[in-house]
């Protein structure tokens, strides 16, 4: 075989193949022999089809099937003989060949740029900190408060702040019920924002049990369209009326809960939890824009095909979650080319960051792989049960992709010039007792 590299960027090989006649007669001879194996017409033994009938019946098939594998085994052996590692298919051109005679064609191959990152240490950084409050402990535990509140049956009529249970069915202009638009045991709490008029005066004083006819305006803007802008009428009977019963703020409370001795240890916890958010939070900031930073000061070609080819698979799936039947013309173009753009930092951010650790040698050793493994083994959570669900060779892989960053980040943080900076607590900190 016959290979001649006519092209070459640092993204983008383009080889050009001549496969002798020998070679793909040979392939050919392969073909027919598995095919010949296997088959099993009306008169014959199974593997026992003459030749000279198999091509008569399969001929058109046998020639394609050869072309193919010919041209993956080619382009297999000229990649690893170059050292070549394909970021995606190649893409084959000037395909020439007729039967009995050789192949040529040309393969397009997108690979990744060989980068030598420069001006990375030293680089200038703020690292932003900030307090944990009373308020921000304060706010963490109203919203504790919040999630363990509960709601208790009550024979009262109902009032703002209520829960109800109802059923409930659209009417239509004589009065009747539309049974497919019944619904049965919807919540609906009084007195909440965004609460439609008509259900929250409707509703106030109706005792469990009775039931009450609605008639309700929609605004013009309402999300949905069948009903948009509409004066409906509701058949609504209540079920129930449960009133909310917040429980007090005390040791008991903190150690039913929580399973903490006392509401001081509750409080501390919080505390706690959200400085190491606050500190993560600081880091991951000065990471992101001491990388920012770097990716500025180099210049990293990216590998166009297979960006657009990313691109519009992102794109896509973007289109697919929003649920969105058609977007306009114009609005995919721009968001196609946020999208594009998105990709292209965080290729160049990719690629430097591995060029770094290989410069640097910060190579992660089996011991560390280890060690980190065995953490997230026995861990607890749904992040801890998606990891165990990989093959040890996955999971040996992203330890080793996370290990290797974390290493980077270190030795870029270690070498660079930080600045510190209180930012101001208008962000909230979130965290979990």
């Amino acid at each position: 075989m016959n290979v001649q590299e006519k092209e070459s960027t640092p993204t983008r090989k383009v080889l050009e193949f001549e496969v002798p006649a020998e070679e793909i007669a040979q392939e050919l001879d392969r073909v027919v022999a598995e095919t010949a194996r296997r088959a099993a017409l009306p008169g014959f033994r199974k593997g026992k089809v003459p030749r000279s009938l198999l091509e008569q019946r399969f001929g058109a098939s046998f020639e394609q099937e050869t072309l193919e594998r010919a041209l993956e085994g080619a382009c297999r052996t000229a990649f690893n003989e170059r050292g070549i590692v394909p970021l995606m298919p190649a893409e084959i051109e000037d395909l020439k060949y007729q039967h009995g005679g050789p192949l040529s064609f040309k393969a397009s191959v997108e690979v990744r740029p060989d980068v030598s990152a420069k001006d990375y240490k030293g680089v200038p950084v703020t690292r932003k900190t900030r307090e944990v409050t009373d308020e921000d402990v304060e706010r963490e535990l109203k919203a504790l408060e919040e999630s363990s509140t509960q709601w208790l049956d009550v024979e009262r009529p109902a009032q703002d702040g209520d829960l109800l249970v109802v059923d409930h069915v659209r009417l239509d202009a004589k009065g009747q019920s539309l049974k497919a638009s019944r619904r049965r045991d919807v919540e609906i709490e009084l007195g909440t924002e965004g609460l439609l008029p008509a259900f929250q005066e409707g509703l106030v004083g109706a005792q469990a049990g009775e039931s009450r006819t609605l008639k309700v305006s929609y605004p013009a803007e309402f999300q949905n369209t069948e009903l948009a802008g509409k004066d409906v009428q509701f058949h609504v009977k209540v079920r129930k009326i449960r009133e909310k019963k917040t429980r007090a703020r005390d040791d008991n409370w903190a150690r039913e809960i929580f399973g903490l001795e006392t509401l001081g240890d509750l409080v501390s916890r919080i505390r706690l939890n959200l400085e190491g958010e606050a500190r993560l939070a600081s880091r991951r900031e000065t990471e992101d824009a001491l990388v920012e930073s770097i990716v500025d000061r180099n210049e990293v070609p990216v590998p166009e095909r297979w960006i657009a080819r990313r691109t519009d698979e992102e794109l896509a799936d973007m289109v697919r979650r929003s649920g969105s039947q058609e977007v306009p013309e114009a609005e995919l173009a721009e968001l196609k080319g946020r999208v594009r753009a998105a990709l292209e930092r965080q290729v160049r951010r990719e690629f430097l960051l591995d060029s770094i650790a290989a410069q640097e040698q910060l190579a992660v050793t089996d011991v560390e792989i280890g060690e980190e493994l065995g953490k997230l083994l026995t861990a607890g959570g749904r992040v801890a049960q998606e990891f165990r669900a990989l093959s040890p060779e996955q999971r040996r892989s992203r330890v080793r992709d996370v290990l290797e960053r974390r290493k980077v980040f270190d030795f870029l943080l270690e070498h660079a010039q930080v600045t510190e900076e209180k930012a101001s607590n208008e962000s909230t900190l979130v965290a979990g007792a």
